[in-house]
């Protein structure tokens, strides 16, 4: 069977997000096991200096402060994406969105020549959607710019956000081989690969851009001259849309 078109309708859209939702679920089992792993380790400490003078004392408190950042973060992270079906349209900032993805990327791709940089301003307002789901489109571009820089054995990836008029702009870049033209000309790459009705392949890019899309967003390549590949993910701002239901 063909590569069917942007997912647009409702039927498409279920088929896809299923089998990404599925593997991102796979992702998240991982990196929650490889964390209670590492906390584990951060209790054996908390028992080993617990009452042993000064010095334990400080161990003691430093690794029961690390055992509390690991739990929230594993919390954090589960209530991003497992939860996402559930959460209602809020105030999004943008920066906690990319951190919640990345930190899962970073999980995914685990040792690795493969470097992530994020540099979303605090500052920026908020823009509108349902958490998990902007989180999982972020993810999604972020580990297919991954696997692109795996291609030369190592790379980097940029997240950058920024505003721009009336939407907040997620940039994510990376330096690898680029999208191959024929997967560039009309926009291809937005199209998954079936085989017997089931989407294999190219799934997280269809996948992201119908959530942001969902969200009054966009997700694009955009055109470059040199190496790698940039794409821009536009989300609309959350005092725009206010004030136009406002207005209605």
């Amino acid at each position: 069977m063909a590569p069917f078109t942007s997912p647009t309708t409702s039927a498409d859209f279920d088929l896809l997000r299923s089998v990404h939702r599925e593997r991102l679920g796979e992702t998240i089992a991982r990196s929650v096991a490889h964390a209670l792993r590492d906390l584990a380790q951060v209790v054996d400490v908390i028992d080993m200096t617990e009452g042993r003078g000064i010095e334990g004392a400080r161990a003691h408190a430093l690794a029961a402060a690390r055992l509390r950042e690991g739990l929230l973060g594993q919390i954090a992270l589960l209530e991003a994406f497992a939860l996402s079906d559930r959460q209602r349209i809020t105030p999004l900032a943008m920066a906690d969105v990319a951190d919640t993805a990345v930190q899962l990327a970073r999980r995914a791709i685990g040792p690795s020549a493969v470097t992530l940089s994020v540099a979303v301003p605090r500052t920026l307002p908020p823009a509108i959607g349902i958490a998990g789901d902007v989180a999982e489109a972020i993810y999604a571009v972020v580990v297919n710019a991954i696997d692109a820089v795996r291609i030369r054995g190592g790379g980097e990836v940029r997240i950058t956000g920024r505003l721009d008029a009336d939407a907040v702009v997620v940039v994510v870049e990376d330096n690898g081989p680029g999208v191959p033209a024929m997967l560039a000309e009309g926009e291809r790459l937005f199209e998954p690969t079936v085989v017997a009705g089931q989407p294999v392949q190219g799934i997280g890019l269809p996948v992201a851009r119908e959530l942001v899309r969902r969200h009054g967003g966009e997700l694009s390549l955009v055109p470059g001259d040199g190496p790698g590949a940039q794409f821009v993910l536009r989300l609309p701002l959350w005092r725009r849309v206010a004030a136009s239901r406002s207005g209605a």
